[in-house]
Order: C-alpha cells, then structure tokens, then sequence
C-alpha cells in the first residue's frame, strides 16, 4: 500500500498537542480518508486472521487500537466542518459520510469478527472485570447490530445505513447553510427599542460583515431569546420568533421536510433487518430505559404537572401583559418578554443587571474553579494554535502532584459555518493501553460575540450551557477507563447527560457565585442580595421550560415509533402531536423537526432525546447528596462523585454506579421538588 503523510496522521494525540491547522487543506482530506480506511481494514483483517485461538490480549486489546490514522483525520474532519466549514468542505462531507458509514458498518459485520468476540466472551468468567465488560459491552452490541444476520441482510443494512447518514449530512448542512445564509434583518433601531446599545452595535456589525442594512440577528436560540426577552415593538417579536421556528420549513433547498420522512424511513428499515418493532425499540434496548415505553412512561409521569405549572405561569405573564396594555391574547412571541418583566416584579431580578456579573470570563472561571476544588484538578493556560483565533487551550494538572490529565480547548462564540447549538467532543480518548494516552477535550459553543471592544456577557441559561458542556468535558477528562471503547462518555446515552446537567447545579450555588462572578467594570463582587434573588427565582419558567422539553421529546418517540405512511407530512405530524397531548395553544416545541439537529444531524440522539429528562432525575438526585451533607464541595462526598460518575466510564452497568454513588436506586423526588412540579405552589 502506498502512503503519504499528511499533517493529520503526526503523533499531535499522544503528545497532548494539536496538527498545524495552516497546513491542511480541503483536498486533502478524501486521499487521507481513502488511505486511512484501507489502513483501518488492513488491521482488523491481521487480527481476525491470526492462526491462533482467539483470546482478549490478541483479539479484543488489538482491535481497541486499530485504526488511529483514521481516528485522527476523522476528529480534525469533525471539528473543521462543523465550526469552519465550508461549500467545499460540505460537499467532501456529502460524499465521505456514507464511505465512513460503509467502512465501519462493514467491519461490524464481519464474520470472523463475531467468531472471535464470541470465542472469547465463551470464556469471559476467566477475565478480570473490567476486561470482562468490554467483552460483554461488544459481544451485544455486534449481536443487536446484526453480527447473527445473513449475509444478503447485512448487505442491505450496510446500504440502508449509509444512506441514512448521507441524508443526515444533508439535514445538517441544510440548517447551517440555512442559519448562515439567512439572518434575521431589522431595517431601523426604531424596530429594536428595548436592546442596549451595545448589543444593537453588535447587531450592526454582523449586518455589516454581511454587506446587509440594518441589523442582523443569527437565528440561533442564544441570540434569538436575548433579543425576544428585551424588544417591547411586538411586531418584530413576532415576526423573529416565526422566523426562528421555522427555520428550514420555508421552501427552496434548505427546506428539511422532505429529508425528515426519507430518515426515518431508513431507520425503520435498519430496525426492521435487526429485528426490532421500530428505531424507537432498537434505540433503547441499550439504554438504561430499555423500552421507548420506560421512557415514555416518565415523559408521560411529567407532562400534567409541567402543564400544570406552566398554566400558572401563564396566568402571571397575561396579567403583567394586560399591565403593560395589551389587550390581546398573549402569543408564543410574548413568553420571554413578559416572563423577563415578571422575574423582575416578583423576584426584583433583572437579566439586564444580572448580565454584567456574567461575563464570559467570570462564569468561566467559576466553572473551572468549581472542577478543581470538587476533583483536585488545575486549569493552567496554554498557548496553542487552534482551528480558529477564538480557540483557547487549557493544559488540565493534578493540582496535588502537577502531572498532566487532559487538554481542554474551548470556541465559544458564534460564527458563520458553525453547525447551530453547542457540544463537547474529543480530538483523543483517554485510555491505558499501549502506554496509555492522556485525553484531548475540546467544548464548543454559539454565544454572541460581542462588538469589538466590548466583553462578552452571558444570559443565564448561556451560563448554564458553559457549565453543562464543561461537566461532559470533565466526563471525558477525567476517564480512568483502561479500554478506549469504555472510557470517558462511552457510556449508555441516557446517562451520558448525568455529568454534565450535574455540573449546572454548581453555577447558582451562592458559595461559588459570591466568589467567582464579579461585575464586569467594578470589580465588585455579586451582591447577596442578587444572590438571593437568583435562588428564589430558579423555579421560574420551570413549567415553560418542562413542556418544551417533554414535547420534543415525546414526538421523538412517536416519530421513531410509528411506520411512515405514504401521506407522511411532518407538519400535521406535529398538529396531531399538540391535539392529542392537548398542549398548551401557546406552548412551544424546544426543536420543531425541520431544524431538530439532535434528531435529524446524526442517529446518536434519535429516539433520544428524551435521555435529558430521564439523567434530569438522576442529576438532581446526585446533587441532593451533597444538600444533604449542607456543603457543595463535601470532600468524601465529591470523592465518591469522580470514582463512580465522572472517572468510570462505561466499566460497569450506570444503575450500577449510580447506586454505588447513592447507596439505593434513584428517586424522583429532588427533581420533582427542585422544578416545583410536585403539586406545591411555586415560589
């Protein structure tokens, strides 16, 4: 086989750095692909062609190595085109995406590839446990992937697969294209009264950069929300609320609706070749929940006291609106204005006044700081060069002996050719074989980047989020697990958001708010007073916030649940959705399908998405532990946190780290209690 080097396959993974991002060009990437996966296979075929009997040291450990030049190019692959990309790089994407769907499906259906795993897993009692694990954890997941089917079935799953994800490439690149391509555009700041001047010069600046009159505003939530919960003219509400919700549902070729009934489609067909009811069964059978009927059940459990609360919610935004005069029925545009005018005349609390103690940099040394004191860690600076100038690098220490556990890298703030949300993701695993390699983590975001100058502040649920990504960032750093395919997030997925919306309870505990989030000009620190304002009030909105969650979630077991008929139009779909639930007339969605990326982007989260409110009852179970003991940072307690959540990976059965945690099975009873969804009034 000839072989050419290319920046990607340098040692830049074991040696905790990166690859000189000016040295890689689009057209190298199909070559180093087609090379990397000729690689990949040459390797897996050495293995399963060993003469001799099958045994964990020449089967499985071998294979849990196989193929790192692929793993490198694909991660820089990964992060280029989906925080730079570009018309080029989408369409390398379009055609590498069902190549790599092959490969990897290919390889999972090997026969001698199931022949030695099964010879092996015959005899796992004899293995050490964690190396029994990783045998149990493939052995099943080759055998629901197909490892027992006939041959002529496994080539139609192959097929089907990749087609799936090339139109799941599609759908993503349609909705970045789509949020790029098309802001939302205010001609005057007559139209904009409400927004402080700095964000209308930062508004002014993205028109500019457009060659655009006016003011700009990217729909993406963070941006949108900050706008909706500020502007008083109702008309421009309005008017970007609907652009907003139907983004991608709006005609020409980044229209989503005909891609969504061709996904599901295909996911059907792959479960149905597996031998599964639906996607929704296929989906589950690995998670905690088992069924999409348990997962279900507790969205169902949740669904009449979140619109319960919400209903009261609602009365306190008509009477603030009937104040404020309006005399129509309030819309789904007027939720954020009116519940920001109701937090400050109940809880006197202000997003405006709030904003400056949450500047990016405070929030993100209170969550770094917060790390280090719950798990004995150190984020020291680096200067690296990144993908792009927003990327900062951390080198993360062992605050006790100084050696290095991980680089963290964040890109935080938004930017055209950036996939729409935020997410962690690895350039490398932590694991401990073959002298071991430390991880490589990085976090991405789409906070608004403020005008030049000027520092960047953060809403608090942008604050939530910079916590909520650095608790899967912690998840994956702080891997203890030996195998890669255990380590860090490998996890079932509706545990993997354990660690990570754990993480968010720190952000509002006074301890760390009082000494971490000073104002940005003064210096000063948050005031008690906004500190106590800021406890009272975090049950507000939690009724809004459940229905949104619940609904999505809940259609995304329908969707993946059902066959889809020959009239399927996603748009009634939903309108039956909201009769049958008997949704609130002004309740939202949190992703409606036409721009659903957890759903539509990749297969990770179909049938999924409901993973967030099933780790919501263990996270705020786990959090009670240390309410409990009355101190956030209780040393035994944070301990028993990294040994049996944040550092085992998937070494044993989640149900089973979670009641080595919590000494029981988890209880619903903190979550219902902490969102006031358990029949007591709200505060």
């Amino acid at each position: 086989m000839t072989t050419v080097t290319y920046p990607f396959f340098s040692d830049w993974n074991r040696t905790c750095t990166l690859p000189d991002f000016k040295a890689i060009k689009a057209d190298m990437f199909m070559p180093a692909f087609e090379q990397a996966m000729k690689e990949h296979r040459a390797e897996v075929d050495a293995i399963l062609n060993n003469p001799a009997p099958a045994t964990f040291d020449n089967t499985l450990v071998p294979l849990e190595l196989a193929g790192e030049n692929l793993e490198r190019v694909n991660a820089i692959f990964a992060i280029l085109s989906s925080t730079r990309s570009t018309k080029k790089l989408q369409k390398i994407e379009e055609k590498l995406s069902p190549l790599l769907s092959r490969h990897y499906t290919e390889i999972s259906l090997l026969p001698k590839l199931f022949e030695r795993i099964d010879a092996v897993y015959a005899q796992r009692e004899a293995l050490a446990p964690e190396a029994r694990r990783l045998v149990e954890e493939k052995h099943r997941g080759l055998v629901l992937g197909g490892a027992k089917l006939p041959p002529a079935d496994k080539q139609k799953l192959i097929e089907v697969t990749a087609q799936a994800t090339e139109l799941q490439t599609r759908f993503a690149n349609n909705l970045m294209n789509e949020v790029d391509e098309q802001p939302f555009v205010i001609a005057s700041a007559d139209e904009l009264v409400g927004l402080s001047a700095d964000t209308l010069a930062r508004l002014k600046e993205d028109a500019n950069k457009k060659k655009l009159a006016g003011y700009a505003i990217k729909l993406q939530r963070d941006a949108v929300e900050s706008a909706l919960e500020r502007c008083s003219n109702r008309t421009t509400r309005q008017r970007l609320h609907t652009a907003f919700i139907n983004r991608c549902n709006n005609g020409g070729k980044t229209d989503n609706k005909a891609l969504i009934p061709q996904i599901l489609q295909l996911r059907a067909q792959e479960a149905s070749i597996l031998g599964f009811e639906s996607f929704a069964h296929a989906a589950t059978v690995s998670n905690m929940a088992r069924t999409p009927d348990a997962a279900l059940s507790l969205m169902r459990d949740l669904w009449a006291p979140a619109k319960s609360k919400m209903a009261m919610e609602q009365r306190e935004l008509e009477e603030a609106a009937k104040a404020d005069g309006l005399n129509e029925p309030l819309q789904a545009w007027d939720w954020v204005y009116y519940a920001e005018k109701v937090r400050q005349q109940k809880y006197a609390l202000d997003e405006a006044e709030l904003k400056p103690y949450f500047s990016m940099n405070a929030v993100r040394k209170a969550a770094f700081s917060t790390a280090e004191k719950l798990f004995g860690i150190k984020f020291k600076p680096r200067k690296l060069k990144g993908w792009h100038p927003d990327v900062k690098a951390f080198d993360v220490l062992d605050k006790a002996s100084g050696a290095p556990v991980a680089l963290f890298l964040t890109d935080y703030y938004a930017r055209d050719g950036k996939l729409s949300g935020a997410w962690m993701s690895e350039f490398a695993g932590r694991h401990k074989l073959n002298g071991g390699r430390l991880p490589i983590v990085y976090n991405v975001g789409n906070f608004p980047k403020p005008a030049k100058g000027q520092p960047a502040l953060l809403t608090m649920d942008a604050a939530n989020t910079l916590f909520h990504e650095l608790g899967h960032g912690l998840h994956g750093m702080l891997s203890q697990a030996t195998y890669p395919s255990l380590a860090g997030t490998n996890v079932y997925a509706d545990f993997v958001e354990l660690p990570s919306q754990l993480f968010e309870h720190w952000l509002t505990e006074p301890k760390v708010m009082k000494r971490y989030l000073k104002h940005v000009e003064t210096g000063a620190p948050i005031p008690d007073a906004l500190i106590e304002k800021i406890v009272k009030a975090q049950q507000f909105g939690e009724g809004f916030q459940t229905v949104r969650a619940l609904s999505s979630a809940m259609l995304d077991l329908e969707l993946h649940s059902q066959p889809v008929s020959a009239d399927f139009d996603i748009m009634k779909v939903e309108a039956d959705f909201r009769a049958r639930y008997a949704m609130p007339e002004i309740g939202e969605f949190m992703h409606r399908p036409t721009h659903f990326g957890h759903l539509f982007n990749s297969s990770y989260y179909a049938a999924g998405y409901y993973v967030y409110t099933w780790a919501s009852v263990l996270d705020h179970d786990v959090f009670a532990a240390f309410e409990e003991k009355k101190n956030p940072f209780h040393k035994k307690t944070a301990e028993k946190l990294l040994t049996h959540i944040y550092s085992a990976g998937n070494t044993q059965h989640p149900a089973d780290l979670f009641k080595a945690f919590r000494g029981r099975d988890p209880k619903r009873d903190a979550l219902l209690r902490n969102k006031g969804l358990n029949g007591d009034k709200a505060a």
